[in-house]
């Protein structure tokens, strides 16, 4: 199946060796770039958020813990 795939990531801060995914949003379109499938959700990174990601976001540590790991989405991920 031919076509696009935009992925979407957000983490818990800037620094991109340490910080964490905490939302990941894959969009597959056909090579017309009609939409295909999407699948977003927010992740538990198991790590915090910074204060400034925090605000960007609009979410807190806490909101973020009833969300799956990224450990237990893999397998959704890797279909796409």
């Amino acid at each position: 199946m031919k076509g696009y795939t935009v992925i979407e990531l957000k983490t818990t801060g800037n620094n991109p060796i340490l910080d964490k995914i905490c939302y990941i949003s894959i969009s597959n379109f056909s090579l017309e770039l009609k939409l295909r499938s999407t699948y977003t959700t927010w992740i538990n990174p198991e790590a915090l958020l910074t204060k400034g990601m925090s605000k960007f976001l609009g979410v807190t540590s806490s909101d973020l813990l009833k969300f799956p790991k990224f450990s237990e989405i893999f397998s959704i991920i890797d279909s796409y």
